[in-house]
C-alpha cells in the first residue's frame, strides 16, 4: 500500500488596504508608475512596514521612492516590468530596516547601486 502525502503551505499575506496590518496594497491594479498608487503619497500611511505592488505593469522605480517609509521591512515588486534602466540608483534609499525585497519576474539583469543603499 502506497501513501501519498500532500503538504499545503499556507502563508498569511497581510495585503489589506486598511492599515490594520501595517501594509499598503496596490497589487493587481495595472499601474505603470508608483504615483498611481495614491496610498504611497498619503502622509498618514508613512508608518506602514509592508508595501505590496506586485502584478502590475510598473516600469520604473525612481531614486528615493520609499524614503518616507522609514519602518518599511517588506516590499513586494514582483511580476512587474521593471528593467535595469528603470531601477534608478538609490531607488531604495532610506529603507534601512528592509528585510524582504521581492523583485522576481521583472526584466532586471543587474541591481547596480539600487539595492546597496537601504
Amino acid at each position: 500500500m502506497t501513501f501519498i502525502y500532500v503538504i499545503i503551505l499556507i502563508t498569511f499575506d497581510a495585503t489589506f488596504n486598511d492599515g490594520v496590518y501595517g501594509s499598503i496594497s496596490c497589487s493587481n491594479s495595472q499601474y505603470t508608475t508608483l504615483s498611481q498608487c495614491t496610498e504611497l503619497t498619503n502622509p498618514t500611511r508613512f508608518g506602514e512596514d509592508r508595501i505590496y505592488l506586485y502584478s502590475n505593469d510598473i516600469i520604473a522605480i525612481p531614486a528615493n521612492s520609499f524614503q518616507s517609509f522609514t519602518q518599511l521591512t517588506h516590499l513586494s515588486l514582483d511580476h512587474n516590468s521593471i528593467n535595469d534602466v528603470g531601477l534608478e540608483d538609490y531607488a531604495f534609499n532610506g529603507c534601512g530596516v528592509m528585510e524582504y525585497l521581492n523583485l522576481y519576474r521583472n526584466q532586471l539583469a543587474s541591481l547596480r547601486r539600487s539595492v546597496k543603499h537601504f
